[in-house]
């Protein structure tokens, strides 16, 4: 065998052995076994990708109340844990019931609100107004039968330091107004979507169980009255205002970014990577805008490290975040990612 050669390996190749190959995690079955002898190391030559994984990895359940402002003697739709429901569900109803101990909950107002409760789906997302109209929307889906004329939009205003607002539509013709408040409940190392939209919460606490989540109330001023019929006689600024859901931020929100990748390969040897051993080849940094694509290895010397076994007939190649996290590619991905691994001899020194 000749003392260095090449292996490509792109992730679409179909494998009956391995059918749920996906761009992040692939095996590849060589036409012929490798018998390397003596001692050889392997380094990553070429990563080709396009960048189109999941910045907002995990999906996220949020407590949606919502109210027409025109129905204010309709009473509070208390949240019923159906005998269906997943214990994800249950368990996420009783923690989002917590509000009622929050200081805006005493406003008479806001005691008389319709509950969803709304996913923020995981996905690729292009910018932060991406992620804002999703939220809108997934809102909207939610209380469609509640509240059919509900229109929501997400924005960011550079004006005073930075605004950002989950607020109704105006068109100039609509009358209806909705009150729209949102609890976050997360798990301490999860991100939460409205952070990273830009809101701070006006109200927080743990919820008492042993995963401590966090939830976070997100919402306008209190309305200054415990007088519902007063509503009527109050000025339509005030009354947007208290609709809103709204913070002042010193920069502009941005979406999550992963642009250093973590490359394993199974034919690589066991080294320390933190606190863990583990098969990694290289380490990757990519400039590459959502989207595009990249050969992020191209004018990079090659980083070679030992062959962790001298024969074999299938290689597995795993990508992930720097936290160990495997990237989540959109099922509408056709792009392959492509691996090329050189292999060379390690020249003895007599």
């Amino acid at each position: 065998m000749d003392d260095e050669f090449s292996i490509t390996l792109p992730s679409n190749v179909f494998s009956k052995e391995n059918p749920n190959n996906s761009p992040s995690k692939f095996v590849t079955r060589l036409s012929k076994t490798i018998q390397l002898s003596g001692a050889w190391e392997v380094a990553a030559t070429r990563l080709q990708l396009q960048n189109l994984w999941y910045n907002f990895i995990k999906p996220q359940r949020l407590a949606v109340y919502v109210r027409d402002l025109r129905t204010a003697n309709q009473p509070y739709n208390v949240p019923t844990v159906l005998p269906t429901e997943s214990s994800d569900q249950q368990q996420f109803d009783r923690a989002a019931s917590h509000w009622k101990g929050a200081s805006w909950a005493t406003d008479a107002f806001a005691k008389n609100m319709n509950y969803k409760c709304v996913t923020f789906p995981a996905g690729s997302y292009s910018s932060i107004e991406h992620m804002g109209s999703t939220l809108c929307k997934q809102i909207m889906l939610a209380f469609y039968d509640d509240f059919e004329f509900l229109d929501l939009e997400y924005s960011f205003f550079d004006l005073f330091g930075g605004c950002v607002r989950i607020h109704n539509v105006e068109d100039g013709f609509s009358t209806y107004l909705h009150a729209v408040r949102i609890v976050s409940v997360t798990d301490p190392n999860d991100v939460d979507v409205m952070e990273v939209l830009g809101f701070t919460p006006a109200f927080k606490g743990v919820v008492e169980n042993d995963r401590g989540y966090y939830y976070k109330y997100y919402g306008g001023a209190t309305f200054p009255t415990t007088n519902i019929q007063e509503l009527e006689n109050r000025d339509m600024v005030s009354l947007k205002q208290y609709c809103f859901v709204h913070s002042r931020v010193p920069d502009k929100p941005a979406v999550p970014k992963v642009s250093q990748l973590m490359l394993y390969a199974d034919v690589a040897a066991l080294r320390n990577v933190g606190n863990i051993e583990a098969q990694l080849l290289d380490s990757v940094v990519v400039h590459a805008k959502q989207g595009e694509y990249e050969d992020t290895l191209r004018g990079v010397t090659p980083n070679y490290v030992p062959v962790y076994r001298n024969t074999f007939s299938t290689i597995e190649i795993e990508l992930t975040d720097h936290a160990g996290e495997r990237l989540l590619f959109p099922n509408s991905c056709i792009s392959p990612v492509i691996v090329t691994l050189r292999f060379r001899r390690v020249q003895s020194n007599k």
